[in-house]
């Protein structure tokens, strides 16, 4: 989260101002749901900038079929659906 207060005082034609703003907030939730296969991760990021818009920068959930079904390690095997940011690109990688 970052803060941002400025403050302006005036003793001529124009008035005080002192603002507040949050420059950015982000809330993560993640966890699991019925079964410890069942996922979820949700990521919020609000900017007051841009008229208190909210978006989503990660919102899915995945379901781990390895695990349960076959007996394979977690993480080996499994569905995953929403959207999410990627972990790597392209030029990042070479």
């Amino acid at each position: 989260m970052q803060l941002r207060h400025a403050a302006f005082d005036s003793e001529g034609p124009n008035r005080s101002r002192n603002t507040l703003s949050l420059e950015r907030i982000r809330l993560g939730f993640d966890g699991h749901a019925y079964t410890p296969d069942l996922r979820y991760t949700l990521v919020l990021d609000a900017n007051s900038d841009s008229a208190a818009e909210v978006s989503f920068l990660d919102a899915y959930f995945s379901y781990d079929f390895g695990c349960s079904m076959f007996d394979l390690k977690p993480g080996t095997l499994g569905f995953r659906a929403g959207k999410w940011k990627s972990p790597f690109s392209r030029s990042r990688e070479e």
